[in-house]
Parts: C-alpha cells; sequence; structure tokens
C-alpha cells in the first residue's frame, strides 16, 4: 500500500511539475513573442496554427505515438501567446536514450530537432535539460518534446536516429 502512495504521489507531483513549467513557459513564449513584435520579428501567417485546431496526438482520443517503433518525420511547436506556431522540423525517436533528460514522461516524445525556424532560435524548448535551453541549443541534437506540440508528417526521414 506504501509503494502504490507513493506512485501516485510521485506522479502527482510529477504532472503537478509538467503543469507549472508549461505555464511557465507559455508566460515565457507570451513575453518572447511581444520582445519580438517590438523588434518587428512578425511571426509569417504560414506558421500560425489556431489554438483551436488538435495536433494529429489527439485524434480520437488514441495516442498515434504509441505505436511508432521507427524513426518518424514530424513537425514541431511551441504555443507562443495564444498561437500554435511552427518552429522547427523534426524526427520522432522511439528508441532513443535520452541522457540528459529524467525519465520521458508520458505527454513527452523523444526527437531529435533537425532543422528550426530561424525567428524563434532564442525561443525557449518546451521541455528544457541540463543543456538545452533554447531551440537553437536542441538543433541538431535529442529531446523530449510534448506530444500536443508535435505533427506527424507524411516525409521521407533524413535524419536517422542512433541510439546514444
Amino acid at each position: 500500500m506504501e509503494e502504490m502512495e507513493a506512485r501516485v504521489t510521485k506522479r502527482v507531483k510529477d504532472e503537478t511539475i509538467q503543469e507549472m513549467n508549461s505555464k511557465m513557459d507559455a508566460m515565457v513564449m507570451e513575453k518572447f513573442i511581444t520582445f519580438a513584435k517590438e523588434l518587428g520579428v512578425q511571426i509569417p501567417s504560414h506558421m500560425r496554427i489556431d489554438a483551436n485546431v488538435h495536433s494529429s496526438c489527439r485524434s480520437g482520443g488514441l495516442d498515434p505515438f504509441a505505436d511508432i517503433t521507427e524513426p518518424v518525420p514530424c513537425h514541431l511547436y511551441l504555443n507562443i501567446g495564444s498561437e500554435k506556431v511552427f518552429v522547427a522540423y523534426g524526427t520522432i525517436c522511439p528508441e532513443l536514450l535520452l541522457d540528459h533528460h529524467n525519465d520521458v514522461t508520458s505527454d513527452n516524445v523523444k526527437v531529435s530537432v533537425d532543422d528550426f525556424e530561424p525567428a524563434y532560435k532564442e525561443a525557449p524548448v518546451p521541455v528544457p535539460s541540463q543543456y538545452i535551453k533554447k531551440l537553437a541549443q536542441a538543433h541538431g541534437t535529442f529531446t523530449q518534446w510534448p506530444k500536443h506540440l508535435v505533427s506527424l508528417t507524411n516525409e521521407e526521414v533524413t535524419n536517422i536516429c542512433m541510439i546514444i
């Protein structure tokens, strides 16, 4: 019984921390977009996504990431203000071991950040690690990304993920 209570307590703690991090990320992104606008950096309309449009991970209540066993190309988004904005091309890497993150939570997927929109290089990543805090630092590396900010694509995989 104590073991179960400890697991439930840990899960509640992890979910609370993740929710707090998400809210802080949203606040930082809102400040970032305000600052970008003050500098005259505009978010191109082709990169904006209506906040009411759900990502592929919410289709029908099923997790489309659950059965992925091989690298799959994807689009990575960030919440900037009230908008979901495309910021990078990535590859979902289900078998990858991340040494700079603790456990990958069920709300996240392991991705490589293959290329990114330069306008967002200073944007904070949604799941920072000891080494990766900004999008530019994530380029060419592997990290966690929230499933609700990932969309699967039909593009051919050009960046193969290796187990490290």
